[in-house]
């Protein structure tokens, strides 16, 4: 609510309320995030990483870890530009990144 516009947040919410009810809430949200990286000269170095890590979550959470994995490798190396300003973003990042790698490593045949 940076921009002091609480009826969006109302809207997006209101309109996301029946996906977390009914299931497959998580492709909403990761519909929203990769429509936002679709147009990566209008975010900042920060926004990317932010949106590379919550895809991260987001597919690992839907046990979809090759997609997981990507979208984590993909927010460290916009962490590691100076002008990400990152540090707890980073942190999940390379939690993801070593969360998915743990399932692979764990898992027969898991590539």
């Amino acid at each position: 609510m940076a921009d002091d516009r609480p009826e969006l947040l109302v809207r997006l919410t209101g309109r996301v309320l029946g996906l977390y009810n009914t299931g497959n809430w998580y492709r909403f949200a990761a519909q929203l995030l990769e429509q936002a990286l679709a147009q990566p000269q209008r975010l900042t170095a920060h926004d990317r990483v932010a949106c590379h890590a919550a895809l991260s979550v987001i597919y690992f959470m839907a046990n979809d870890v090759s997609v997981g994995l990507r979208h984590a490798e993909k927010a460290l190396e916009g962490a590691a530009s100076p002008a990400a300003e990152l540090g707890e973003l980073q942190t999940a990042a390379l939690t993801m990144r070593g969360f998915g790698l743990a399932i692979q490593g764990s898992v027969p045949g898991a590539n």
